[in-house]
């Protein structure tokens, strides 16, 4: 068995992070959902993961395992995605169709969110080719 190396992701590393998750989300239901085309995945899904992962980028809670095939977004406690600015992102890059079902539908996921302090996984995610390796379990 292969042993994984997890580390911090730097600014360096974060093309070579979202490629991966690029890959790893493409056969996503709700984020395939949010942007159907393949045209608008490929151009809206990198900003929506430098916008949703900002915070734990800034505070250095990203990791990625080994040669970018993997990575994990965590938010410390006390810490979220930026909402405001999430938000503008998913106004200018969903259709208008689609707007209120899927700011309706974060509304749930953030009211049924824990109210004690803990560890937010926001992103979790493995190339296709990759899976089934462990390597999302070395994230976790």
């Amino acid at each position: 068995m292969k042993f994984l190396t997890v580390r911090n992701v730097t600014q360096y590393d974060l093309e070579n992070v979202i490629n991966s998750l690029i890959l790893a989300f493409c056969a996503d239901p709700v984020i395939r959902w949010m942007y159907p085309s393949p045209q608008q995945y490929l151009e809206n899904f990198p900003n929506f993961v430098r916008t949703f992962g900002h915070k734990a980028l800034e505070l250095k809670t990203v990791y990625t395992i080994d040669d970018y095939s993997g990575a994990a977004f965590w938010f410390p406690p006390h810490t979220e995605p930026e909402s405001e600015a999430v938000g503008e992102m998913l106004q200018r890059t969903i259709s208008q169709q689609l707007q209120e079902e899927v700011f309706t539908m974060l509304e749930k996921i953030s009211h049924d969110r824990p109210q004690e302090p803990h560890w937010y996984l926001g992103i979790l995610g493995v190339e296709p080719t990759q899976r089934q390796k462990g390597y999302g379990s070395a994230l976790m």
